[in-house]
């Protein structure tokens, strides 16, 4: 069903995308991903992905690799350096074969996170 949100999306992109693409951020090797939620039918993909970096491969570059959420939430993991990895990211293949080689750590993480908790009121 298409209630005019596929058009709200594209309008949305074509009024901000420009700008994350000539910000600073982005341009010091900054990365946007957009992506989608569902696949096409079904809840289990495919999910499609448009992947813009100084440091992505670039040209149209595409391959036939299976990424999941978990696989972008691990890239993103390794990107910020955060461990250990969340939930399906700990077995996820990461999208570094869509960027240049060495754009993607290696390593494992080096920060971990701690545990956050929310403070409980008492009536």
């Amino acid at each position: 069903m298409n209630d005019g949100t596929i058009a709200k999306g594209d309008t949305w992109l074509s009024q901000n995308v420009p700008a994350i693409l000539q910000s600073t951020a982005y341009q010091n090797n900054g990365l946007l991903l957009i992506t989608w939620d569902e696949g096409a039918g079904s809840s289990d993909g495919p999910i499609g992905m448009i992947v813009l970096s100084p440091l992505a491969k670039g040209g149209g570059y595409h391959n036939a690799l299976h990424y999941t959420h978990s696989s972008t939430l691990r890239t993103l993991q390794k990107l910020l350096g955060t461990g250990p990895f969340v939930g399906g990211a700990a077995t996820a293949l990461n999208l570094g074969d869509l960027f240049l080689p060495g754009a993607i750590p290696t390593a494992q993480p080096t920060r971990t996170f701690r545990a956050i908790t929310t403070p409980t009121h008492s009536p």
